[in-house]
């Protein structure tokens, strides 16, 4: 099976800014974190609302945060290790990811590529 490696980099307006992007993404991808889906279904012409809940650790191996200052001080690179038995839904994972970070700092997102 191939190993995923994904690599993800979030930009911020200043530097303070890019310290509490920092800070939420280290909070975000801790082991444990839980990323919440709301799903709308309809049935039989009714609407039922359904909510999932998504365990980081399930589809990572880790998630690694970095910053290097001395190549872009208002960046930070997260680099997702995707787990070999991850269920394919490990690519919405990581959007949800990126985008409760920038929803929450403001970071935008600047690229999301595959490492080799």
């Amino acid at each position: 099976m191939v190993e995923h490696v994904i690599t993800s980099v979030l930009h911020s307006k200043s530097e303070d800014a890019m310290r509490r992007s920092r800070e939420v993404a280290n909070n975000r991808i801790q082991p444990d974190e839980l990323i919440h889906k709301t799903f709308r279904r309809f049935s039989g012409g009714a609407e039922k609302i359904e909510h999932e809940f998504y365990r980081i650790g399930d589809y990572f191996d880790r998630i690694e945060v970095a910053c290097d200052p001395q190549v872009d001080p208002l960046s930070i690179t997260l680099v997702f290790h995707v787990r070999k038995d991850a269920d394919p839904y490990w690519r919405d994972i990581v959007v949800a990811v990126l985008r409760s970070i920038s929803e929450e700092t403001g970071a935008s997102i600047r690229s999301v590529s595959p490492s080799s």
